[in-house]
């Protein structure tokens, strides 16, 4: 895997995706990859005995199980309980809690198989199939990015600005792009993610993957991106989109332990744009990067993060 970044797209034509793989496979010599199909289907925990949960609780958990169909063995729990603080909350009080709102983890594929048979039957006489105290049961619409992966060859693409001037011409990246599906056929435009094979480590305001959409994606398709908020309410906006989380954002799941997060982090020296000048490994404030099955982990957050700012997930 690699470092991965991602945008909405405002909205696709019926025949988006297959003008942008022709645009690829003509302009680019992209390669298809394959399918690109992640599903994310929302959980919620039952309080009590059904029906007699308070409304308008004060805290809720929500569990969304997410699928990716590259990594069939595995399934990405991104979990959200409303009573605890986001990291950054602690970080800005200074206080310490043994876990946090956000939780993102890989599980095996089993997972869900295990959570159904965990939860407890419905009380003595209830129908069947009615949850119990306790139990975890879909509420809400799943939601699916459904499209097509690319391999494309950076060849040719150093006289493209800057940030794409240490870009190799044998370098390759993963292009992928697909419909946003709510429910089982509403579509609410597209999403677009880019990954940068020869790297597992990228500062989060780095330029390059924003670069590499421009350079791929077909200049018509360009103004249909919707880039990342940036990190400072005032930052003045970019020609080249936004694709990575702010900082404190990602940071409620990277490091994935909450115990390893409150120790610190260090630091990495500031770097020109494109690539942090990251010599030695204690500088390195992500110790395990962008790596195969820790990408995904991060990219299901950072799908949620995006799906629920517009109130889809």
């Amino acid at each position: 895997m690699a470092v991965t970044g991602t945008a909405r797209v405002s909205s696709l034509p019926p025949n988006g995706i297959s003008a942008v793989a022709a645009h690829l496979q003509s302009q680019h010599g992209a390669q298809p990859a394959g399918p690109w199909r992640i599903r994310f289907r929302p959980h919620r925990r039952v309080h009590g005995t059904p029906g007699t949960e308070a409304p308008g609780e004060a805290h809720r958990r929500t569990l969304w199980e997410v699928t990716d169909t590259a990594h069939p063995q595995h399934v990405f729990v991104v979990s959200e309980d409303t009573s605890k603080p986001t990291r950054a909350e602690m970080a800005r009080t200074g206080t310490h809690a043994p876990s946090s709102r956000w939780h993102a983890r890989v599980m095996s594929a089993e997972f869900p198989t295990l959570l159904r048979l965990s939860n407890l039957p419905g009380p003595l006489g209830s129908a069947v199939g009615t949850p119990g105290p306790g139990a975890w049961v879909q509420r809400g619409a799943q939601v699916l990015l459904d499209g097509l992966s690319f391999h494309v060859r950076l060849r040719g693409l150093q006289a493209h600005g800057s940030a794409l001037s240490a870009v190799g011409e044998h370098d390759e990246c993963v292009l992928s792009i697909g419909n946003v599906v709510v429910g089982s056929d509403r579509i609410v435009g597209g999403m677009v993610e880019i990954q940068y094979l020869p790297l597992t480590q990228l500062p989060p305001d780095s330029s390059l993957l924003g670069s590499l959409l421009l350079t791929l994606l077909p200049p018509d398709f360009v103004p249909l991106l919707v880039p990342m908020a940036a990190s400072l309410p005032l930052t003045l906006p970019t020609v080249v989109p936004r694709t990575m989380l702010p900082p404190s954002l990602l940071a409620e799941i990277v490091p994935a332990s909450t115990g390893a997060w409150q120790q610190g982090a260090v630091t990495g020296a500031p770097g020109a744009p494109g690539f942090a000048p990251w010599d030695a490994d204690d500088a390195v404030p992500d110790a395990l990067g962008w790596t195969p099955l820790e990408a995904r982990r991060r990219m299901a957050y950072v799908h949620l993060v995006l799906l629920r700012a517009e109130g889809l997930a």
